[in-house]
């Protein structure tokens, strides 16, 4: 990519700096693929122009990003229905991420979007609340489709989940501000919120079935598995987003920035550490698996299994 730079004369000069390498992730963990993956993810496209949450303009680029894979790799062994209706969460999810984050209307600021996600919030509590958002429309479906699937606990759980992420949502609009030095901390503390982790372990628990006790979900040893899963898929999209970031023309808020910005370092430096960090998180994650299995009821591992299939997705 090209820059401009001050020479000694005071003028300004184009120079060439190479665009930084992205380093090559290789996961030791093969991925399946749902069977009912692409009939799926076609029935989530219709649904979605159905009910108004996208346009016959919006149907190609939604397929483009791949959302029905995803969700066909992240959920191998759902049967159809069961595919199908998680299939519409990666899809609603796909367009909040890109309507309200990636690509907001003209003039969107903090107050414009906690006033939408509030409407989401109310609509996750009670799908009768009246909205014009198609957004909060699409939600009281899946609303309305999930709870007859879901404990009271497991709903409850998915709601708080949904709203960690809007709050993560809050939180990212502001630390991309022009202002804000992050440090690694903060933003390894909130990434799995602005990815919405929790709301998706909480979608796999609910499809899955069969679910281990809450008392096993909380268990410490659960939780620092959960948290290696959701640290191997949000650093991974980071590190492989980064081309794609840095051509938006957008502030760029990832764990290759914020180390950059953190530790001084060169890009290229930067998203080599970030790649150095992932691959120890694979033997970390690893660990917090056999610990987890070594112990487990029957129901517990085949939480950790489904876990695997979300990192593996």
């Amino acid at each position: 990519m090209d820059t401009a730079v001050e020479t000694d004369m005071g003028k300004l000069a184009r120079v060439h700096i190479p665009r930084p390498r992205v380093p090559v992730l290789r996961s030791p963990f093969p991925s399946r693929l749902n069977r009912y993956t692409e009939e799926a993810e076609g029935r989530a496209l219709r649904w979605a122009r159905r009910i108004g949450l996208i346009t016959p303009e919006e149907v190609t680029a939604l397929a483009r990003q791949r959302f029905g894979q995803l969700a066909g790799r992240c959920h191998p062994d759902l049967g159809r229905a069961a595919l199908v209706d998680i299939c519409r969460w990666y899809l609603w999810f796909a367009v909040v991420d890109d309507r309200y984050c990636d690509r907001p209307e003209e003039g969107a600021d903090a107050a414009w979007l906690s006033h939408r996600l509030a409407v989401i919030s109310r609509v996750l509590d009670d799908p009768g609340t009246p909205t014009g958002d198609p957004v909060a429309g699409a939600a009281a479906d899946l609303v309305r489709r999930t709870r007859t699937r879901a404990t009271h606990e497991q709903y409850r759980r998915l709601v708080l989940g949904f709203q960690a992420t809007f709050f993560g949502l809050l939180w990212e609009l502001a630390a991309r501000g022009p202002d804000n030095t992050l440090s690694a901390p903060d933003y390894l503390g909130m990434r799995p919120y602005t990815g919405a982790l929790p709301a998706f372990v909480t979608l796999t628990e609910i499809f899955g079935g069969r679910p281990p006790t809450p008392q096993d979900v909380a268990l410490p040893e659960v939780a620092a598995l959960r948290t290696r899963v959701g640290n191997l898929i949000m650093w991974q999209n980071d590190i492989r987003s980064y081309p794609s970031e840095l051509a938006s023309g957008r502030p760029v808020l990832s764990l290759p920035t914020v180390l950059e910005q953190e530790r001084g370092l060169a890009p290229q430096c930067a998203l080599d550490l970030a790649a150095q960090m992932w691959r120890a998180e694979v033997r970390a994650y690893r660990r917090a698996r056999a610990a987890v299995l070594a112990a487990a009821t029957p129901a517990l591992r085949r939480y950790a299994d489904r876990l695997h299939d979300l990192l593996v997705g």
